[in-house]
């Protein structure tokens, strides 16, 4: 696939976001975060440069501070500093917002006419992910110059990784590929932060997807879900592929396994949001995706049930969290029935964000931590993304996902403070005995399914009866003359007898005479 030259910086970063996001993921596994660096000059450099009248060698030695998070990978390392050569990029100013090229960089701008990447700049994220495409991707850092002259002198420095410090670039085969690639995805599926006027946020999303195509050496077979669709964003069409398309990976004509779906949610880019699914590609055929929808679609109407009898039994109730157990899950009081429950932050809103509980260290517990490791074990790009715009999280029904991973089926929210004083409205998932379903009662029943159904899981509504039948042990079955019609057995689990005429709730899929959205209609 042909990728037009980058007309600006936006799409440099671009070209390497998701390759540094992938690179990131694995040095963080192995190495754990840096916390402080130091560079140390390298005596046989030969060329010198500097804003303030100091010279500094082009490369230099980089003594970094680690620490080591939870999750570590196997044969992570396991000293606290880490050792390696480098490039120096730039000299930062004294105030830290300057930045200065340094000129032996000019040969990695090739013929960019680009102002960005010559001479004085301000320094930005945007700039250091451009720094990192043209020095191929590698880690880069801000560290301290130590040469014994200088005081309070920084430079960024882009680290000479050994091939063993991010192995799936040679490797891409490696069982832990598809977890990596969805964490990479989730860094830089919000492409808002390098958006550029003129440049569509799903060109950059594609160009870096390409971008990561080139670092690992395989090839892509690109399906369209329609052709017309690249007609109606440009910045897609110039690249050649349609909004909706699946990119199979694949090295030596040898399918790898997975394919990365993409998908633009806004037809006009204004959020700069791109759904991702990393999704398994077995010898050419699909093995059954879940997908976001699949999990909002089982627990729908379980969680919709859950949710009419904590109302009813516990009317304009209020959450007050009262103690933190070791879990991270806290105990709680139910006012004004003072009801004392189990609560699991999953969330919080920020704003117009929506950040999940396992982006926060004080808001963080083992059920968070669940809701990211599914996303990672099944290609779930939006369990793992920590921070997106809360329309796109209500609208997706991410609330409802988590139910089934944590097994906790009733929602609230309540207000938290935080140690710096400043307050968030959390989304609390709650669990006691009061909350557990009574067996299925025919206007319970109706009550669960005669309402609208959430666009994201239209396609899935066979599904979503079943899931519901499973969860409350009654059979469901499909009309052999109307498709659109079905029918609940109350009372009887899935092998259970035959039940009289009168425990059926029929169930037709209509469509709202106003909106037209689609709705279940229940007789």
């Amino acid at each position: 696939m042909h990728v037009p030259p980058p007309q600006n910086i936006a799409e440099i970063a671009a070209d390497g976001a998701l390759t540094q996001a992938l690179i990131d993921v694995e040095f963080e596994q192995r190495f754990g975060s840096i916390i402080s660096a130091e560079a140390l000059p390298d005596r046989d450099a030969p060329v010198l440069f500097g804003s303030n009248g100091n010279t500094l060698p082009e490369r230099c030695l980089v003594r970094m501070q680690l620490k080591h998070g939870e999750h570590r990978s196997a044969g992570s390392y396991d000293n606290s500093v880490l050792e390696r050569r480098g490039q120096i990029l730039g000299d930062i100013g004294p105030d830290g917002l300057s930045f200065q090229w340094n000129p032996a960089t000019r040969g990695m701008m090739g013929a960019f006419d680009i102002p960005e990447l010559y001479g004085n700049q301000a320094l930005s994220p945007l700039l250091v992910q451009a720094a990192r495409t043209l020095t191929g991707n590698t880690v880069v850092v801000w560290t301290r110059w130590l040469d014994g002259v200088a005081q309070n002198r920084n430079v960024l420095v882009a680290l000479e990784l050994l091939e063993t410090d991010a192995p799936l670039l040679e490797r891409p085969g490696l069982p832990h590929f598809e977890q990596a690639l969805t964490a990479a995805a989730a860094r830089v599926s919000y492409l808002k932060d390098i958006h550029e006027p003129g440049t569509a946020p799903a060109q950059l999303m594609w160009r870096s997807i390409i971008g990561l195509v080139a670092s690992l050496g395989i090839s892509v077979r690109i399906q369209e879900a329609s052709a017309d669709n690249a007609a109606r964003i440009g910045g897609v069409a110039a690249l050649g592929v349609a909004e909706d398309t699946r990119v199979e990976l694949t090295r030596y004509e040898f399918n790898l396994g997975y394919a990365l779906e993409v998908r633009e949610e806004s037809p006009l880019g204004d959020s700069g949001l791109l759904r991702s699914n990393i999704v398994r590609v077995l010898n050419n055929q699909e093995a059954e995706p879940i997908g976001i929808a699949g999990v909002v679609a089982d627990a729908w109407l379980n969680s919709t049930e859950h949710q009419l009898l904590l109302d009813g039994r516990f009317p304009e109730t209020q959450l007050h969290l009262t103690h933190k157990h070791p879990s991270g899950a806290y105990g709680a009081m139910l006012y004004p029935a003072q009801v004392a429950v189990e609560a699991t932050i999953v969330a919080f809103i920020e704003g117009e964000s929506w950040v999940w509980a396992h982006a926060h260290p004080l808001l963080n517990s083992a059920s968070a931590q669940t809701i990211k490791r599914f996303g990672l074990d099944h290609g779930m790009v939006d369990l793992v993304r920590q921070r997106m715009p809360l329309e796109y999280a209500q609208r997706m029904r991410l609330l409802e996902a988590a139910k089934p991973i944590t097994g906790i089926w009733s929602h609230t929210s309540t207000t938290v403070s935080l140690p710096d004083g400043s307050t968030r409205t959390a989304l609390v998932l709650i669990k006691h005995q009061l909350l557990e379903l009574p067996p299925l009662s025919t206007a319970a029943a109706k009550a669960t399914l005669d309402r609208a159904v959430p666009q994201v899981i239209e396609g899935f509504l066979p599904r979503a009866l079943r899931a519901y039948a499973r969860a409350r042990r009654i059979r469901v079955s499909q009309s052999r003359v109307v498709d659109t019609q079905w029918r609940l057995e109350l009372g009887a689990a899935p092998a259970g007898p035959q039940l009289p005429v009168d425990s059926f709730v029929p169930v037709e899929l209509s469509r709202d005479e106003r909106t037209q959205a689609p709705r279940f209609l229940v007789f």
